[in-house]
């Protein structure tokens, strides 16, 4: 049911504010696709991750942007970006970490 109530507001986020699409190159040749989505401070984010798309929320950060499939304290992919340059983990929803890919970057 939350990923139906994500997918309304994201379907009514794109109606408002245009999406940004950005394709990542990482390590070992790793491409993530990506499309931003804005409205007035509500931010997400749809990755193309390991062969499924992703809903991502963006959720808050102290310096760049942040967008977490699990929110901010739940299991599951989180997106680090700053400037053209961007991260991805895997959190497991009780604190840990596991750096996925790293030196991701876009010409966007």
């Amino acid at each position: 049911m939350r990923r139906i109530a994500f997918a309304c507001v994201l379907a009514a986020t794109a109606a408002e504010a245009g999406p940004i699409e950005a394709l990542y190159s990482c390590e070992r040749g790793v491409e993530i696709p990506l499309t931003y989505f804005s409205d007035e401070g509500a931010g997400f984010a749809v990755a193309g991750i390991e062969g499924r798309q992703v809903l991502l929320a963006q959720v808050r950060s102290a310096s760049g942007a942040f967008y977490a499939e699990g929110g901010e304290e739940g299991a599951g992919y989180f997106w680090k970006t700053k400037g053209a340059a961007a991260m991805l983990f895997w959190r497991d929803g009780a604190g840990g970490e596991t750096l996925l890919l790293e030196a991701c970057e876009t010409e966007k």
